[in-house]
């Protein structure tokens, strides 16, 4: 039986009943970039463009049936719009839209065949269809559209008159949890859309959806950066109950905000003192360099296969790759370190001192861009790869990784869809102060408890070929 009621349409036995689940859409299943549906509006205003159209189109919302064609039938009566220029004006409104919206991951996995979606919106069921093939929904669901069915309680009447719902998952309390509950329908209210009083849009990001690192009250106000690592978090491909899950929030929250700025920074300095190469120091910066070289494409940025060890050990042919990646105007780069052993080495070998720079240096800001401690930065920035013990013909040879490489890979792939993204948002000019805030969380990670880092290596010659020793430690209690 199809029966279709304004934009409000359902498909169902009249007579079926079994157990479901339903959810609100949007702050629920979807976020936008911005906060506010207004936001969408502020686009148009600027994008289409149309000179005061963000108040216009309130105002227009306030006093129509609630509908999207409604609305721009009020809007034409309020202004001087022909019917072609609202259809355009119409149409427009509703790309923007979907150009600015992209799912909640950990709820939109929770939807299977047969649930129902509830909406109060303006959108038509068409337009819905589209809003969710956008955000990948792919199961087979019941949809409601309406414009205040939620709110005013007719489709909770109707829903519970014809489904048996087990829970409805909603950001509103009282449209999605309040009216729910007065029709008999068991609710939970969704909070990850909710700002803290007083939260900075960082410090809500970096709580969003994590329950298990903290984030104190230091104010470090970024707000499109705050998109950008809501829009990662929400596709967290992870469940709570997997550590892969903090690994990705880690990532997303504290060393992509980290990184970008350390970004930012390494731009500016290199075009300052006519830097053009810049070799990424293995192992910590393999993240670094693939979020560097999607933001400034115009530099040669080359993964420096290196290790304490290969400056300690040189071999002949490790010499003669440094001495062709080291050429005119080459900066290299670290992650956390002082760059000790690599200056001995250039000093003995090169007979030059190198442009060096760290993010984080622990001894002096000369070389570093910050000066602190904080080995863990290490950890959010673990390779795929075990230290390097030399270097044969340009090609890199490895011991196997001395950690798991289940959270690693989740690390991995969290900053490569952070690179896909990047092109989607709007940048903001970050600075060291981003970064300082960065490594004081970063501090408190529960990624501790789970990789371990080798403090020292050994590579030895023997009978059977290269043997690799490793002493490893907790990150946290590493002596150097």
């Amino acid at each position: 039986m199809k029966k279709v009621l304004s934009h409000f349409s359902f498909s169902w036995d009249e007579t079926y009943k079994r157990p479901l689940r339903s959810f609100d859409l949007f702050d629920t299943l979807l976020a936008r970039l911005y906060y506010t549906p207004t936001s969408t509006f502020e686009l148009v205003e600027k994008n289409f463009p149309f000179p005061n159209f963000s108040l216009f189109r309130v105002a227009a919302q306030s006093t129509s049936d609630g509908t999207l064609p409604g609305i721009y039938r009020r809007l034409q009566e309020m202004i001087d719009l022909t019917d072609e220029e609202s259809a355009r004006l119409m149409a427009f409104e509703f790309e923007m839209e979907l150009s600015q919206i992209f799912p909640i991951q950990e709820n939109l996995a929770q939807v299977s065949d047969g649930d129902l979606i509830i909406s109060d919106t303006y959108y038509s069921e068409e337009q819905i269809r589209q809003i969710l093939d956008k955000i990948g929904l792919q199961k087979k669901i019941i949809l409601y559209a309406t414009p205040r069915g939620k709110a005013y309680g007719s489709v909770w009447k109707e829903i519970s008159s014809k489904y048996a719902i087990s829970a409805h998952l909603g950001d509103s309390m009282h449209a999605d949890v309040k009216m729910a509950m007065q029709y008999g329908i068991f609710a939970i209210h969704y909070q990850g859309s909710l700002v803290k009083k007083g939260e900075s849009l960082l410090e809500r990001a970096a709580r969003l959806q994590d329950p298990i690192l903290k984030v104190k009250s230091e104010k470090v106000t970024y707000p499109n950066l705050a998109r950008l690592i809501e829009e990662l978090q929400s596709k967290n491909p992870y469940t709570q109950d997997q550590f892969e899950f903090v690994a990705w929030q880690t990532q997303a929250a504290y060393n992509l905000p980290l990184l970008l700025a350390a970004s930012q920074y390494l731009h500016s300095y290199c075009r300052k003192h006519g830097f053009q190469r810049i070799l990424f120091t293995a192992r910590d910066c393999c993240l670094w360099i693939q979020l560097f070289s999607a933001l400034y494409p115009e530099y040669e940025s080359i993964y420096f296969h290196t290790s304490r060890y290969t400056y300690l050990n040189p071999t002949a042919s490790f010499i003669e790759n440094v001495k062709q990646l080291y050429i005119d105007k080459t900066l290299i780069v670290d992650g956390y370190g002082r760059g000790r052993s690599m200056k001995r080495f250039f000093k003995a070998h090169l007979k030059t001192t190198p442009s060096y720079l760290a993010i984080v240096n622990p001894k002096d800001r000369e070389n570093g861009m910050v000066k602190a401690t904080c080995y863990e930065l290490e950890l959010v920035n673990a390779d795929l790869v075990g230290a390097l013990y030399d270097v044969i013909d340009g090609e890199p040879k490895r011991a196997p990784a001395e950690y798991d490489l289940r959270y690693v890979i989740a690390m991995h792939e969290c900053m490569k869809m952070a690179v896909s993204l990047l092109p989607h948002h709007q940048s903001e000019d970050l600075g060291t102060d981003l970064i300082s805030w960065a490594l004081k969380q970063l501090k408190k990670t529960e990624l501790k408890k789970v990789l371990f880092f080798a403090s020292h290596h050994c590579h030895t010659r023997e009978e059977q070929g290269i043997v690799h020793k490793h002493c490893t430690s907790l990150v946290a209690d590493r002596k150097r």
